[in-house]
C-alpha cells in the first residue's frame, strides 16, 4: 500500500484555496470544518469509510481535494495510479473534474483536464464514472496491474 499524505497536511492544503459559496456563488478561502478534518483523519486510518452527511456540507469537496493530493503524491512519487470519482450522472461528473482541475491549478499543479479525465506528468490520472450509460464503472478498471503500472490502495470515501 502506499504511504498517505497525512489529513493534517490535507488541511493544510485546502487553506490554500477558494471553493464556490453555495448560497452567494462567491468565490471564498476555503476553512476545512470539523466534519471535513474528520473525514481526512477517517481515511488517514482506514482504507475504507462512509460518510453520512447532510447536503452542502463540503464533504464531498474535502474527498475531492484527498483524491487530489494522494493522486498527485503518488505521482510525484513514480506510482502510476488510477483513482476513480464516481457520481450518478454525467453532469456531476462532468463539474466535479472541472472543480478537482481548478483547485490543482490554484495549487500550480501540472495537469491535463477533460470533462471526465485528469492526467498527471507521470501518467497517473483521475476518472469520472457515473453509475450507467457510457461512463459506467467496469471490472478491471482499479485493479489491472499491467494498466496501472502499479495499484493504490482500495480506497472509497462515499460522500
Amino acid at each position: 500500500m502506499l504511504p498517505r499524505v497525512p489529513a493534517a497536511d490535507v488541511a493544510r492544503i485546502a487553506s490554500k484555496l477558494t471553493i464556490t459559496d453555495f448560497v452567494t456563488g462567491a468565490r471564498v478561502p476555503w476553512v476545512p470544518s470539523r466534519a471535513q478534518r474528520q473525514v481526512w483523519e477517517a481515511l488517514e486510518r482506514s482504507q475504507r469509510v462512509f460518510v453520512g452527511k447532510p447536503r452542502r456540507a463540503y464533504i464531498s469537496t474535502a474527498c475531492d481535494l484527498d483524491d487530489i493530493v494522494q493522486t498527485v503524491a503518488a505521482d510525484t512519487a513514480g506510482h502510476r495510479i488510477r483513482t476513480g470519482v464516481m457520481l450518478d450522472v454525467e453532469a456531476k461528473v462532468t463539474e466535479r473534474m472541472w472543480q478537482m482541475s481548478d483547485f490543482l491549478t490554484q495549487l500550480n499543479v501540472k495537469h491535463r483536464a477533460t470533462d471526465f479525465y485528469i492526467e498527471f506528468p507521470g501518467k497517473s490520472e483521475i476518472v469520472g464514472l457515473t453509475a450507467g450509460g457510457k461512463r459506467a464503472a467496469g471490472p478491471g478498471m482499479f485493479y489491472e496491474p499491467t494498466v496501472l503500472g502499479g495499484v493504490t490502495s482500495e480506497m472509497e470515501c462515499f460522500a
